[in-house]
């Protein structure tokens, strides 16, 4: 069961949602608000408007018409914001005294953002827009499949067909006016939920959103988009070149919308694939036949359509027929007379379980307990939907797992393979994807999957081709460019806009002014608040053991959540490789759980798996750490792992050889992105090649050759020491009991 999370839920008389849930046990606040618009409410010529709003929203607004970032930094706080298919939010987690601040800047931006926009802020966002295509699709090895996915899966008229970032075309040729009524339309409070999390009274922070959000005009009623469940009619193939070093194949099939019934068993099925080492797709191809360098699996389930997903890349000298066999091979086991075993349904549902719970652990952010709420609030009408989503998985059974294979993993497939090339594409046999129509018929005629009962629709960001934030590249992530007519009458305008998008406006603000100036009269409306009092914060207590081989311990000890998290922290990182062995600490971390005197790779996988647990291992330049993530229930046989992964490596010959062509592997494929380029000429200019920090963290092809078994052995009986680490512990544990187990 996961923890139950409180909350209140109300709207005020303009229809923004509020939700609130209180957290003390840090003095931060998070703030989120989610929009019910993205890339699905365009329509064909004005793509890629929501991504764009979702970048003008920090430029400012008529009160405080700056940066956005500049007082929330300067106050202590982070923020940020993304945009998908199906929505955008925005989020901010500040110092618990600095919440009317995040509250009067959110709400200046969804009232007055129109009335700061200026051709100047419009153009220079456009160029911002054209780099992040620039850097995050143009120049990035395979970064030009989400377009192509999209644009073959979903017919031209579905909302689906283009990328998040949409047509740089239409974003040139859209004049401010167009903008401006997509936001008029789409950026109000009755198409917004809000969420305050964390440390606040609700008693205090209910006033403040009547103050800043209760005087904006509720916008026009938002119908629903809808279209059909898109089909393919026979198999697709596309080949594409680009300039990478290795082959991938795509493999993707049309599945269900979010929430809706067979999500939950396609999500296992994922899991059952490739969720891990001893996942089938991977024991198969990465680890037996080593056939691929990687493989995963994703049911990437959407508001109104979703798509299931294999990936695979070959390694050096394997073909892509190699890997769509042995893809196909795995596929009819599950399918047919090798369905799911009790163990793989187990490691499944507690995997899921698991990261339900470690989800929680944070209140603001991308998927924080505040962002969460948001999406069950959004996308099904009840904020506290955690217990039932949940519930979902552990309702699936194995027979389930093999009949939504069979039903949704057909031959009507889009297999697309990339090749290294200079991105040349060659279309062979690619009918246009079609239902019954390629066009989206009226709106009483659309249909849509039916929900679980007590849901509306639902969403998740695409893994390929969502567009993210301003800060950071896009999640997690383009077609068809036919800009269309911009300068359209009203009429002309009507019949070319579906059900919940926007026709062009023929004014500039439709604002509520003369109601805000009015409201201006009670003080304090339109200024940037004061911060309160600073809030009282004692850090919280860390015990401190040492252990009898000297191995110091430190405890912090909060119950908050039934979680654990361990770090050992050595002392010792790439910067004492050896020159000639530059990669050594990283490949004697990775190597710690890929054997022990006791398990195997797998059975340490497996076994994890088993109990939702995670573990981790690395080296950076000075140190090097192993890290486990677990619920508190299953801590002992967690750290039982831990312990033996840390104290016991076998460091076998096989993995090492495996760790070693995976690594070269990888060093390859380095030379396809140009940021990791950038990132080794900077080290070996800035301290020279001779330099500990001269070289990379992973190593480059001739020191990872020349890495022994005897080399890996020495640098870990030398470095990993009892006197060399530390041992940071937090979490749901009692330090006298955890202590002896230590000790053990």
């Amino acid at each position: 069961m996961l923890p139950k999370i409180n909350f209140t839920d109300s709207t005020l008389d303009n229809g923004l949602r509020v939700i609130m849930h209180e957290d003390h046990s840090t003095p931060i606040v998070a703030v989120n608000i989610w929009y019910h618009v993205g890339s699905k409410n365009e329509v064909r010529g004005r793509t890629g408007f929501a991504h764009l709003f979702e970048h003008m929203m920090f430029q400012g607004s008529k009160h405080y018409d700056n940066d956005f970032f500049v007082p929330l930094q300067e106050a202590g706080g982070t923020l940020n914001g993304s945009t998908n298919s199906d929505r955008t939010n925005y989020w901010e987690v500040v110092p618990s005294n600095f919440l009317e601040l995040a509250l009067w800047l959110e709400s200046d931006r969804m009232g007055f953002l129109l009335d700061a926009l200026t051709e100047e802020k419009l153009a220079n966002q456009r160029d911002v827009v054209k780099n992040e295509k620039r850097q995050n699709y143009d120049n990035r090895p395979y970064g030009l499949v989400g377009e192509t996915l999209a644009s073959t899966m979903y017919p031209p008229d579905h909302p689906y067909n283009w990328l998040t970032i949409g047509s740089l075309e239409d974003l040139d040729a859209a004049s401010l006016e167009d903008i401006s009524a997509f936001f008029r339309r789409y950026y109000t409070p009755n198409n917004a939920s809000i969420v305050i999390a964390g440390d606040f009274r609700e008693a205090e922070a209910r006033p403040l959103v009547e103050k800043y959000f209760g005087h904006i005009k509720r916008g026009p009623v938002i119908e629903p988009v809808v279209a059909p469940l898109p089909q393919l009619e026979r198999e697709t193939r596309v080949r594409m070149e680009d300039r990478v070093s290795l082959p991938r194949i795509y493999l993707s099939w049309h599945a269900v919308p979010q929430w809706t019934e067979d999500d939950a068993a396609l999500d296992t099925l994922s899991t059952v694939l490739a969720g891990g080492k001893g996942s089938r797709l991977y024991k198969s191809l990465v680890y037996e036949q080593q056939i691929a360098q990687d493989v995963t699996a994703f049911n990437n389930s959407r508001e109104i359509a979703g798509q299931f997903q294999i990936v695979a890349t070959a390694k050096p000298g394997k073909s892509l027929e190699e890997l769509e066999q042995a893809i196909n091979d795995e596929l009819e086991k599950i399918k047919g007379d090798a369905p799911p075993t009790i163990e793989e349904m187990e490691r499944a549902y507690n995997a899921r379980e698991s990261s339900f719970i470690y989800s929680l652990q944070t209140i603001g952010g991308f998927g924080g307990r505040s962002d969460q709420l948001n999406q069950y609030a959004v996308f099904l009408g009840d904020p506290g939907f955690f217990q039932q989503d949940l519930a979902r998985y552990r309702a699936v059974e194995a027979a389930e797992v093999s009949r939504v294979a069979d039903h949704y993993l057909t031959d009507k497939c889009f297999a697309l393979n990339v090749v290294p090339g200079a991105r040349a594409k060659e279309i062979a046999g690619a009918p246009a994807p079609a239902g019954p129509s390629n066009a989206i018929p009226p709106p009483a005629q659309q249909t849509t999957a039916q929900p679980l009962p007590g849901a509306q629709s639902t969403a998740t960001a695409p893994p390929v081709g969502g567009a993210a934030g301003p800060t950071s590249a896009g999640r997690a992530p383009s077609a068809d460019r036919d800009a269309g007519a911009l300068e359209q009458t009203k009429a002309e305008a009507a019949a070319t806009t579906p059900a919940g998008a926007a026709p062009p406006a023929t004014t500039a603000h439709s604002g509520t002014q003369e109601k805000h100036e009015d409201q201006n009269q009670l003080g304090g409306l339109y200024t940037q608040p004061s911060p309160q009092a600073d809030p009282r914060f004692t850090l919280p207590s860390i015990e401190r053991r040492k252990l009898s081989n000297g191995l110091e311990v430190l405890i912090v000890e909060h119950h908050e959540l039934p979680v654990v998290t361990l770090n050992m922290v050595l002392r010792t990182g790439a910067a004492a490789d050896p020159t000639d062995r530059a990669g050594l600490a990283s490949i004697t971390a990775a190597l710690l759980d890929e054997g022990t005197h006791q398990r195997s790779a797998l059975s340490i996988s497996n076994e994890l798996a088993a109990i939702g647990a995670r573990l981790g291992a690395g080296a950076d330049w000075d140190l090097s750490g192993v890290s486990l993530l677990t619920v508190a229930r299953h801590l002992e046989s967690a750290l039982e792992i831990f312990t033996d992964v840390l104290l016991n490596p076998a460091f076998p010959d096989n993995e090492l050889e495996l760790q070693r062509n995976t690594r070269l592997t990888a060093i390859m494929q380095r030379r396809d992105n140009p940021q990791d380029i950038a990132g080794l000429v900077y080290a070996s200019l800035l301290y020279g090649q001779q330099h500990p920090y001269g070289h990379a963290i992973i190593g480059d092809e001739r020191s990872v050759r020349a890495v022994t078994n005897g080399d890996i052995k020495t640098f870990y009986e030398t470095h990993y020491r009892p006197n060399n680490a530390t041992l940071i512990i937090a979490g749901d544990v009692r330090p006298e009991a955890l202590v002896p187990q230590l000790e053990r």
